[in-house]
């Protein structure tokens, strides 16, 4: 039977495990996504074509897969979350306790686990993302100011998984 796959239930990071494996712990969530942003893509790869002049077709073609990114916005990052998105520190002080994150000149782009669990249809996990987030928004009363994010799978570390997999969910 087909699978429909739709809908974002959550988006979870984890590190990446030393031996590069799917993490099966250590799950962690930034925060909600904004509702119409949660995107998985694969770009077009590229084609080389091998030919001689004796023949007009290609005697060979050599095909490299594109990338692959999935990107969502974070309607409502905490400031502890910036640390791990961005870099730099959270410091705290007075009272009542005053919160701030200082943004450093050369922020991350960190290496994590990414794992979407879908309303229905597949879980996808990306064993090794590299995560690309920026602060943007709309500062008005209708709008809210965001963290997008894309994260490229990268190749895994370990060598039998693949950079993204499809967990089929079981029925309820």
């Amino acid at each position: 039977m087909s699978t429909l796959t739709y809908g974002i239930a959550k988006i979870e990071y984890a590190p990446i495990p030393n031996d590069g494996a799917v993490p099966t712990t250590g799950w962690l969530i930034f925060g909600n996504t904004k509702e119409g942003t949660g995107k998985l893509d694969m770009a077009d790869g590229t084609k080389t074509e091998f030919r001689v002049e004796e023949n007009a077709q290609a005697i060979k073609i050599v095909t490299t897969p594109g990338a692959i990114t999935a990107s969502f916005e974070i309607a409502d990052a905490d400031i502890d979350s910036m640390p791990t998105l961005f870099g730099g520190q959270v410091g705290s002080a007075g009272t009542p306790v005053v919160k701030t994150w200082n943004m450093p000149a050369n922020p991350l782009n960190p290496e994590l686990a990414l794992k979407i669990t879908t309303l229905e249809g597949f879980i996808i996990v990306m064993p090794r993302g590299q995560w690309a987030p920026k602060i943007s928004g709309d500062l008005s009363r209708t709008g809210l100011l965001g963290i997008p994010v894309v994260v490229t799978a990268l190749a895994p570390i370990k060598t039998d998984i693949g950079p993204l997999q499809l967990i089929k969910k079981s029925a309820a």
